[in-house]
């Protein structure tokens, strides 16, 4: 569930951004929730979340956060590794 403020917040933040008064400085983006760790200290597993993007919604992603002036992009996870595309999608960002 996502609080309407954090949703305002957000769809604040973007349009700023899209109208250049925002220019991150990095970006981290989460690939996936999914893993096939049992780690102690993660909370990825009591996350509910929807279903992932795929390899062209990620390519949008990283070319909206190019066209803002970031050039710094982590991609992170849940694992990431999970992802079939990782390595068509870390050579397509670099």
């Amino acid at each position: 569930m996502v609080r309407q403020y954090k949703q305002q917040a957000y769809q604040e933040s973007l349009k700023k951004a899209n109208e250049g008064f925002i220019h991150p400085v990095l970006t981290c983006v989460r690939l996936t929730r999914a893993c096939n760790l049992i780690c102690d200290y993660c909370s990825e597993l009591y996350v509910k979340a929807g279903p992932d993007l795929g390899f062209d919604d990620w390519k949008n992603v990283t070319d909206i956060a190019y066209n803002l002036g970031n050039r710094d992009i982590v991609l992170s996870g849940g694992e990431p590794l999970l992802k079939e595309f990782l390595v068509d999608l870390v050579r397509y960002t670099a």
